[in-house]
C-alpha cells in the first residue's frame, strides 16, 4: 500500500485531500501541531476507508523540525510514495504592523519547512527511482500582494523552487507538482485576518483538483480557467486590484 505524507493534514484543503487520497487507497500519513485534531482525523479516515491512518505531531514553524519529522519517520520505517507540503499559514495587514515574530515563523512553515522535507524525501525518492512531490502554492505566487505582501512572497517562493526542482528530477521518476489555487474558503482566511470573496472554492473542491494535479504530473497546475484568465491581466493591474480588495477600497 502506498502511502502520502500531508502537512497541515487535520483540516482544511490537507484534510479534504487525505480523505481523497484514502479513497483512492493512500495510507495518509498526518502531519500537524495539534495532537487532539490529529487523532480525530486519523480515526475519521480509518472508520470512513478502512485504512490505517498514522498521525504524527510535529510544528513546523519551529527551526529543525522538518529534519526531526524526516529522521523520526525513518526510525518508525514509514515510507512515503508521495509528499504533500500543505501546511501554511497568513497575515493580513500592513506589512510594518503584523508582528516580526509571527512573519518569521511564517516563512519557516511556508517556505523553509517546505523545502527542507522536499529535499529530504526527493533524495530517498531518486534513489528508488519514483515518487511524487505536491507543493501546495497558490494563485498569490504569481504577483505582488499589498496588504498580505509577506504571505504573497512565500508563495511565490514555493513556486519558483517547485519549478526548479521539477526540471532538475527530469529522468529520475520523481516528479515535482506545484498546486496553485484560488482563494479557498478554510479557516485560514479568518486567522489570516483576510475576508473570503465571491471567487472562493470549497477545501473538497480544491481537493479534488490537488488530486487531479497529481494525476497530471504537470511542474505547475492551475485548477480553473477562471483563475488561469486572470494571469492574462498585466501583473501591475493585478497587483492594483488587490490592493483595493484588501483594504476594502
Amino acid at each position: 500500500m502506498k502511502s502520502v505524507l500531508i502537512t497541515g493534514g487535520t483540516e482544511g484543503i490537507g484534510r479534504a485531500l487525505a480523505s481523497v487520497m484514502a479513497a483512492h487507497g493512500y495510507r495518509p500519513v498526518l502531519v500537524a501541531r495539534n495532537r487532539e485534531k490529529l487523532e480525530q482525523a486519523a480515526a475519521e479516515i480509518k472508520a470512513a476507508y478502512r485504512l490505517p491512518a498514522l498521525a504524527v505531531q510535529a510544528d513546523l514553524s519551529q527551526p529543525g523540525s522538518a529534519g526531526r519529522l524526516y529522521r523520526k519517520l525513518q526510525e518508525e520505517k514509514i515510507g512515503v510514495d508521495v509528499l504533500v507540503n500543505n501546511a501554511g499559514v497568513g497575515f493580513c495587514g500592513r506589512s510594518w504592523e503584523i508582528p516580526v515574530a509571527d512573519e518569521e515563523a511564517m516563512v519557516m512553515l511556508n517556505d523553509a519547512a517546505m523545502m527542507s522535507l522536499t529535499k529530504l524525501f526527493a533524495r530517498d525518492m531518486v534513489a528508488r527511482g519514483e515518487g511524487t512531490i505536491l507543493n501546495i502554492a497558490s494563485m498569490a505566487a504569481f504577483q505582488p500582494g499589498p496588504y498580505m505582501a509577506g504571505y504573497y512572497a512565500s508563495k511565490a517562493f514555493v513556486l519558483s523552487y517547485s519549478e526548479a526542482l521539477a526540471e532538475e528530477l527530469k529522468g529520475t521518476g520523481v516528479h515535482v507538482v506545484c498546486y496553485c489555487p484560488g482563494q479557498v474558503d478554510t479557516g485560514f482566511l479568518a486567522k489570516a485576518n483576510s475576508r473570503r470573496n465571491f471567487t472562493a472554492i470549497t477545501a473538497e473542491q480544491a481537493a479534488v483538483q490537488a488530486y487531479r494535479a497529481l494525476q497530471r504530473q504537470r511542474p505547475v497546475y492551475i485548477g480553473r480557467l477562471f483563475d488561469r484568465a486572470g494571469l492574462l491581466l498585466p501583473r501591475g493591474i493585478r497587483k492594483i486590484l488587490l490592493a483595493r480588495i484588501k483594504r476594502g477600497g
